[in-house]
């Protein structure tokens, strides 16, 4: 005869029903102190349950009286003595699987969110969420992080893949991944990115409150706020109003002006006066002229910069990643090169003539500021230029370890400005030194003899972990003489300057 013991799903279902016997109530009682049979009752018992909830949601959606679940018929019926055991028994199971769901949820809802980049704050205090990131520091930048600057603040977002987004003051954004691909929402104020080359498929993304652009990988500037606008320094972006999707490219060069109805202009910026004045030649060692003598592979980045000069002292870098990268000249600008400030130099390994007197004179924009940032130079005993965290220079010959040179006492906080084009002139002869900044004379003091010139550079070839920058800007020239140049000639140094950055002479 078959056997006509019930199964485990029949004993949870008469259990349901109030059709135990004694005999089946005790196997119940039994099955339940074993845990695996007990993990599968209250599977089928929540299994009910909501099968039960499903039912009452589609009749309170119909207007239909609500269907009482079995589980609540069970908790109205009179219970026998031993449901309390019951009841206990399945009520703590149904605790273990609520608290592994809550579980869940609490990581859902506070795991860490992925890290989009780093921001370095350059000037004034950042608020990115609920941290204060303070001038000099650093943090990470996760999706959805809010941005905030104050009114004279500077930040910089540094990317995995060596895009650079700089953020001016007043400025409020969101950085955040949509997919994988970049995207800054901006509620206010203004940004200046250098982006690389982006995957396919992962266009980087720059909003404002009207429009969108999308960016494949290019320099450019965007403006949101009450006045929107978005120019290109170098390759092609894609500028979308969000009201009626009117759509226009904006090439390097190019600006459009976004308003909320009017026609998307793009304008064509003026390009720059000819530079006719010509520096002075005598005595000159080195000249290196970013509209002339660059080497760069097809996505710009810059492997030779040769010298103009008669000597032939030509600056390379054979190691792609430690290359920096050329912007080409574009309406209003002329060319220049970019270093990154954590990894790009050049270097001319030739030997130098042997001179006891000089004059070097730099056009430089500062891209961000730290510990020996902006270096130039051979070395201190010879001539070496740098800047420092707060804007401050230290230049001249010094002496080796250290020693005599100009320093941010001389220089102070503010002679280097981030993104600001400005003119600098060091001379050394007879045992004195002179710094000019933007044709003026700053500073005059007493310096050893230098020694010869060797490996000059640009950048630091190798910095130590504690001293990580080597050179954060663009140059667009620099020069060196084996002599001080008298005032005239300084003069006329800074009058070709002018005439490069479009200057009044």
């Amino acid at each position: 005869m078959a056997d006509q013991t019930p199964s485990g799903s029949e004993l949870l279902q008469q259990w349901n029903e109030e059709a135990l016997g004694a005999e089946e109530q005790a196997r119940f009682d039994a099955a339940l102190r074993d845990p695996e049979a007990a993990r599968a009752f209250l599977r089928e018992l929540h299994f009910d349950q909501a099968l039960a909830r499903v039912a009452r949601a589609a009749a309170v959606r119909q207007g239909l009286a609500p269907v009482v679940p079995p589980s609540e018929r069970i908790v109205r019926r009179r219970l026998r003595p031993n449901g309390v055991r019951r009841l206990g028994a399945a009520a703590a199971m149904a605790a273990v699987l609520v608290a592994a769901v809550a579980l869940g949820m609490v990581w859902q809802r506070y795991a860490p969110k992925p890290v989009v980049a780093n921001l370095v704050a350059a000037a004034g205090a950042a608020h990115l969420g609920a941290a204060v990131v303070a001038a000099g520091e650093s943090c990470d930048v996760r999706d959805g992080d809010r941005l905030e600057l104050p009114e004279r603040g500077w930040a910089s977002l540094c990317f995995s893949d060596g895009t650079v987004v700089n953020v001016l003051g007043r400025s409020r954004l969101v950085i955040a991944l949509d997919h994988g691909a970049k995207h800054l929402s901006i509620e206010q104020g203004e940004v200046r990115a250098d982006v690389r080359k982006q995957p396919l498929g992962l266009a980087m993304t720059i909003s404002t409150p009207r429009a969108d652009t999308t960016v494949l990988g290019t320099r450019l500037t965007v403006l949101g706020g009450a006045q929107e606008q978005v120019s290109v320094d170098e390759g092609r972006v894609q500028v979308q109003r969000r009201a009626d999707h009117a759509l226009v490219q904006v090439g390097a060069g190019e600006l459009v002006q976004i308003s909320e109805h009017a026609v998307l202009a793009v304008v064509h910026l003026r390009r720059p006066q000819e530079v006719d004045e010509t520096p002075p030649m005598a005595g000159l060692q080195l000249w290196l002229d970013a509209d002339r003598g660059i080497s760069a592979d097809h996505d710009g980045l810059v492997w030779q910069w040769r010298d103009q000069g008669p000597l032939g002292l030509d600056l390379s870098q054979a190691e792609a990643d430690r290359q920096p990268r050329l912007l080409p000249a574009a309406a209003g600008t002329h060319a220049a090169v970019s270093f990154d400030a954590h990894r790009d130099w050049l270097e001319c390994p030739m030997a130098w003539p042997e001179f006891h007197a000089y004059t070097v004179a730099i056009l430089l924009r500062p891209t961000s500021l730290g510990a020996w940032s902006q270096t130039i130079g051979c070395g201190w005993g010879s001539f070496t230029f740098h800047g420092d965290a707060q804007g401050g220079i230290f230049a001249g010959v010094g002496a080796l370890g250290g020693g005599i040179r100009f320093t941010p006492d001389q220089l102070p906080p503010g002679s280097l400005r981030l993104q600001s084009w400005r003119r600098y002139v060091i001379t050394y002869a007879d045992g004195s030194g002179s710094a000019y900044v933007d044709g003026r004379l700053i500073a005059r003091m007493d310096m050893p003899r230098p020694v010869a010139w060797r490996r000059f550079h640009i950048g630091r070839p190798h910095a130590p972990a504690d001293e990580p920058y080597s050179f954060g800007g663009d140059l667009q020239e620099v020069l060196v003489y084996d002599r001080a140049l008298d005032g005239d000639s300084i003069e006329r140094l800074d009058r070709r300057f002018r005439h490069r950055l479009g200057s009044e002479p």
